[in-house]
């Protein structure tokens, strides 16, 4: 009997997820060198880092502009994933978190789909 794709690679979807996880919690850590490297290596995984979208966004709104540019191109390499994201932000009190949103719309032309964002 022939295995499917999936159970055939489910040790590398593992490793993955793993990654993923391991990424995403590191882009809370007090060293600057070590978040943005985090973030980063979250937009190299492109669409597989669609979960990390929101904890990616808030990344927009660090205190360091490297910090904030790596989680604005990773958050291009997610892609139409981030959008919900980006939309509820748009709609939210916090005038950070609204610039924030703003911010990455101009910064991105609409590579994550924003251009439909009146």
């Amino acid at each position: 009997m022939r295995r499917s794709w999936l159970w055939q690679n489910a040790d590398r979807l593992a490793a993955v997820v793993t990654a993923i996880a391991a990424l995403v919690a590191a882009v809370t850590n007090a060293n600057v060198a070590l978040r943005q490297t985090a973030i980063a290596a979250l937009g190299e995984a492109g669409t597989n880092a669609a979960p990390a979208a929101a904890v990616l966004f808030e990344c927009l709104l660090d205190t360091n502009e490297s910090v904030r540019a790596s989680a604005r191109y990773s958050l291009s390499r997610i892609g139409p994933a981030a959008v919900p994201i980006v939309l509820e932000a748009f709609s939210t009190d916090d005038p950070g978190r609204r610039a924030a949103a703003i911010h990455l719309r101009l910064d991105q032309r609409g590579d994550l789909g924003l251009q439909r964002i009146p």
